[in-house]
């Protein structure tokens, strides 16, 4: 147990203000860090607020054309835009999911820290480094999200291609065929 101060020795109590002066500064610079984290995290967030955006608009403009074309040929233009069945059902319900979402993160209060923060080999993590980390890690998802769905588009493409192909073959192999009795 150490003295009070008034019964330490001058040089102790200008080492233990060293020390807390140094803490402090950590401790503002650590903040200062947790602080550009969440300024990125917020940039990170505008940017997908931004292609959600355009994505929606995407979509309700293609809505509309659907909407306009219902009762003019309906049943063949509906499989032209693939609007309709489960694959309807599923976007519809990721959407709805999507802006719940979204209105619950705005409805949030803003909460700084946890009451227990978890630990990483024996460090506490602090509240804005896991969710800079999560930031990071959805971002990355869905930039694998996006590299899945333009290998799908490439591949029906292909298929397209190869039934095509295919559909050449068996033609001309028809059309080759000896015509008259067997």
């Amino acid at each position: 147990m150490t003295d009070p101060p008034h019964l330490q020795p001058p040089h102790a109590r200008v080492k233990e203000g060293k020390e807390g002066a140094t803490r402090g500064v950590a401790q503002e610079i650590k903040r200062l860090k947790d602080l550009e984290r969440e300024k990125d995290s917020l940039w990170a967030g505008l940017q997908v607020l931004e292609q959600a955006r355009l994505w929606y608009r995407h979509k309700l403009e293609d809505n509309r054309a659907r909407q306009a074309n219902v009762g003019t040929r309906a049943g063949a233009r509906a499989k032209e835009w693939g609007g309709e069945g489960a694959s309807s059902c599923l976007l519809r319900s990721q959407i709805q999911r999507v802006n719940g979402s979204l209105g619950r993160l705005m409805s949030e209060p803003n909460v700084t820290s946890c009451p227990s923060s978890p630990k990483r080999d024996g460090v506490e993590v602090s509240d804005s480094e896991l969710r800079w980390q999560n930031t990071v890690l959805v971002q990355e998802v869905s930039e694998k999200n996006l590299q899945i769905s333009l290998l799908e588009l490439e591949r029906d493409s292909l298929l397209q291609e190869l039934s095509v192909h295919l559909l050449n073959l068996t033609f001309q192999t028809v059309m080759s065929m000896p015509s008259g009795p067997l």
